[in-house]
């Protein structure tokens, strides 16, 4: 954004490189309500030194913007009679979306409660946990299980909203009154773009001004976005049907019980899904809800059932169109997945990797601790990634890795790995990763 924003010769052209970063977000159900890059100091020469700042507000429509930044930064829209903007009118509120609010000494992002505490929302709070938003959910009615996380952090820097959760204030058909504008608003302070002078700038929806001429851009301004909800369209999915045939996605299928079959992903997923979602056993785990769903892994291929599959967000299905195997498919159910969910075999776990019935383990006795963090029980592709969750495994089991010794190639090869002194390729990760966790198992099963 930063530096799209150096490219502009004129503030019309600020204007619309802003409007153009949100429009991006126009085929999304999140919107960031607070975005920031770049960092901006007067006592810093370099020459990158620049910071753009921005938040969403919700203003009434028939209010004229007169002027920028119509709410202070993070703060709420409670009645205190000392803005005359707002003390004798209701339909005069502005709210900032996202504010920020004390948990046990800390400060959380949350979304503002003006805009949901009341009997008709369905937004409802869970348990907080470690995370810098606030862990707020809304309900969808259309399937009791679908919950969407309405705020998603990505750090101090950027902080997402569900867009749903304002509906009902933006373009509702209900009798809110005011209805009310969606605006970003801006700083932008820079000391490499040199955009025509100009004092003030005003347009339909837009006011934008210089604060100050010197050897920096500082422009203040707040301007009107478009609110748009994507519509859920039909899904270019094919279900592989037990009996061997294929047919599109039946996305009415809840539970697999009327006509079971699992829908084949090529494993280049993994890259989106692990943004979201860790892996542990034949599970994969919402990091914003805490929701699990069954998968499966089966060669190179993630496998979903279909009824499991639906639960997922639609934003995240529709992503994940693009990896479908459209095509039959062969042996794409594991044994273990066959002997639990079709046999009803309640000891299907002998039939599962090393690396899964670790993860048995840590899902039955440590979720809480692989979960805070972020502890995924995939097979792992770089060296990295073989390190981190040795190193994990190691410390939620009180293990020490010399615990593990035996005189063979593949502890040999694991500790030139931690020690830095070997490199592996992808699929002796994947092994030696397996290796380990059949060591882990031994050592473990002994201390019993």
């Amino acid at each position: 954004m930063l530096e799209k924003l150096r490219q502009c010769s004129n503030v019309e052209e600020i204007v619309k490189c802003i409007k153009d970063f949100y429009h991006l977000y126009d085929i999304d159900n999140y919107i960031p309500g607070i975005y920031k890059e770049g960092s901006f100091l007067l006592t810093k020469k370099e020459d990158n030194n620049g910071e753009f700042y921005a938040k969403l507000i919700l203003r009434p429509k028939d209010i004229d913007i007169n002027q920028t930044w119509l709410k202070g930064n993070l703060q709420y829209g409670f009645i205190d009679g000392s803005d005359d903007r707002e003390k004798n009118d209701i339909g005069n509120y502005i709210y900032n979306v996202i504010v920020q609010k004390n948990f046990y000494r800390n400060s959380i992002y949350t979304l503002n409660p003006y805009l949901y505490n009341d009997n008709n929302s369905y937004i409802y709070e869970k348990v907080q946990d470690t995370k810098n938003v606030d862990n707020l959910v809304y309900y969808n009615i259309t399937f009791s299980t679908n919950e969407w996380p309405v705020l998603v952090s990505k750090g101090d820097n950027e902080i997402l909203f569900l867009k749903e959760s304002i509906s009902d204030y933006v373009y509702s058909e209900e009798n809110h009154y005011p209805q009310y504008t969606l605006s970003v608003e801006f700083e932008y302070r820079d000391k490499i773009n040199n955009i025509k002078e100009f004092d003030k700038y005003v347009n339909s929806g837009c006011l934008i001004t210089k604060e100050r001429i010197d050897d920096f851009v500082w422009l203040l301004g707040t301007i009107d976005i478009d609110f748009v909800i994507p519509k859920d369209r039909k899904l270019n999915i094919i279900t592989n049907q037990l009996n061997g045939n294929i047919r599109k996605i039946d996305e009415s299928n809840w539970n697999d019980d009327m006509d079971a079959g699992l829908i084949v992903f090529n494993n280049k997923c993994l890259k989106y899904l692990k943004e979201r979602y860790i892996f542990i056993e034949l599970s994969m785990i919402d990091m914003h809800t805490k929701d699990s769903i069954l998968v499966d892994f089966v060669g190179n291929r993630v496998v979903f059932w279909e009824g499991e599959f639906n639960k997922l967000p639609y934003e995240v299905k529709k992503k994940l169109e693009q990896y479908n195997v459209r095509k039959k498919c062969k042996g794409i159910i594991s044994k273990a997945m066959f002997e639990w969910q079709l046999n009803c075999n309640l000891d299907y776990d002998k039939y599962e990797y090393p690396y899964q019935k670790i993860g048995k383990k840590v899902f039955e006795n440590y979720f809480d601790i692989a979960f805070e963090s972020g502890l995924s029980l995939d097979l792992p592709r770089t060296s990295k990634e073989l390190k981190d969750k040795i190193d994990n495994l190691l410390k939620i089991f009180s293990v020490e890795f010399n615990e593990l010794y035996k005189y063979e190639r593949g502890f040999i090869t694991l500790e030139k790995i931690m020690n830095n002194k070997y490199k592996p390729t992808v699929e002796e990760s994947k092994q030696l990763f397996d290796y380990f966790c059949y060591n882990l198992l031994g050592v473990i099963d002994n201390d019993k």
